[in-house]
C-alpha cells in the first residue's frame, strides 16, 4: 500500500499526479455511504488509488483506453463483491482519472464492465487471479 495520502475537496479525495500516474479523483459519489445505485468501494481511497496506479503502470487497458484493476489475492473492492475496478477515459484531456468497482454478472452492462481478455491474461501472468478466476472473468461470472 502507498503511504501517498490525498486532500479532501468537494468532490472526494483528489490524489496529485506522481511519477507518470496521472492525478486521481477518489469521488465521493462511488464511496461506501454515498446515496443512490453506483458502484461503491468498500476499500480506502488510498487503496482505491493503489489500484489505479497499478492499472496505469501496468497498462492494463482495453481499446477504448479504459483502465482496469484489481486488488492483490484478487480481494473484494466493492459493496456487492466486485473484485474488478474500471477507470474510465476521460472525456477531455485535463481531467482527473476516476474509477468504480465492478461486475460483468449485470446483464445490462457486462459488455461495459468486462476488462479485455488481454487485460486478464496479463493479471494471469503476473500471478494477480488464477486461471479458474481468468476464465470466470472472461466469461462473465465476476
Amino acid at each position: 500500500m502507498t503511504a501517498h495520502t490525498g486532500r479532501p475537496t468537494s468532490a472526494g479525495i483528489h490524489f496529485d499526479a506522481v511519477g507518470g500516474t496521472p492525478a486521481y479523483l477518489s469521488r465521493s459519489d462511488h464511496r461506501r455511504r454515498a446515496r443512490g445505485s453506483r458502484n461503491k468501494w468498500a476499500i480506502r481511497p488510498p487503496e482505491e488509488y493503489d489500484v489505479f496506479a497499478a492499472s496505469y503502470s501496468g497498462r492494463w487497458l482495453c481499446s477504448d483506453g479504459h483502465n482496469w484493476g484489481v486488488k492483490e489475492a484478487f480481494a473484494v473492492i466493492g459493496t456487492k463483491g466486485e473484485r474488478i475496478a474500471k477507470f474510465p477515459q476521460p472525456s477531455n484531456p485535463g481531467d482527473e482519472r476516476h474509477g468504480y468497482p465492478v461486475s460483468a454478472r449485470d446483464r445490462k452492462r457486462e459488455t461495459e464492465h468486462r476488462p479485455p481478455p488481454s487485460v486478464t491474461t496479463q493479471w494471469l501472468d503476473q500471478e494477480l487471479i488464477s486461471e479458474f478466476d481468468k476464465h470466470r472473468i472472461d466469461r462473465c461470472k465476476i
